[in-house]
């Protein structure tokens, strides 16, 4: 029991070390062109080579032109521990699964009226335009193939557009022994017949 009031606590002091920062976080070579892990030691420039300081984390996300196959997975956690000492070591964490994004397809049929062929093969993230067929008349759309798809019978998102026959000018007689009244009011695509007059 101690009794002198001056006396100072007795103990060895602990080791310590300085935190530091993780190593630049690098890629399996199989997942390399698959995964984006410029968060996890970009330095200020945006180039890689920097570091993840200790009590920190980053996120690894998929490449450009590579999805998750689950779409409510946007990317990876990777942490540095806030008691890491070791500057070669690396942020932990688990890489996400990222496949090729794909194409959207060519609509299904749409009938005469609507001409979908520039959307016959659309680029994830990409917009193509539907327009009406010749003969018929109404203002174009846009549709869209989402970025990130990765099911290539996924069609694009779009709302058709309203397409209405444009209409012909009456067939003016070009002589009084031509019957031509069936030839009013029709509408590209329509046909009518021209007569004989009687007279």
């Amino acid at each position: 029991m101690n009794i002198d009031a001056l006396a100072e606590p007795s103990g060895r002091l602990p080791s310590c070390v300085p935190q530091a920062p993780c190593a630049q976080l690098t890629v399996p070579a199989e997942l390399s062109p698959t995964v984006d892990v410029s968060d996890c030691g970009a330095d200020v420039a945006g180039t890689l080579g920097g570091s993840v300081p200790a009590g920190s984390s980053c996120e690894v996300t998929c490449a450009v032109g590579f999805a998750s196959p689950d779409a409510s997975v946007v990317g990876a956690i990777f942490e540095c521990s806030v008691n890491n000492v070791d500057a070669t070591m690396q942020p932990m964490g688990a890489f996400p699964t990222c496949v090729v994004e794909q194409p959207c397809s060519l609509p299904g049929p749409v009938g005469p009226k609507v001409d979908i062929s520039a959307c016959a093969s659309v680029d994830a993230g990409s917009t193509c335009r539907v327009t009406c067929s010749a003969g018929y008349a109404g203002d174009p759309v846009d549709f869209n193939c989402p970025s990130g798809n990765i099911d290539p019978a996924f069609e694009p998102i779009g709302e058709l557009p309203t397409c209405e026959p444009v209409a012909c000018a009456a067939l003016t007689a070009v002589a009084s022994e031509y019957i031509v009244a069936g030839c009013a009011g029709l509408h590209a695509g329509d046909s009518c017949f021209v007569t004989c007059s009687d007279d």
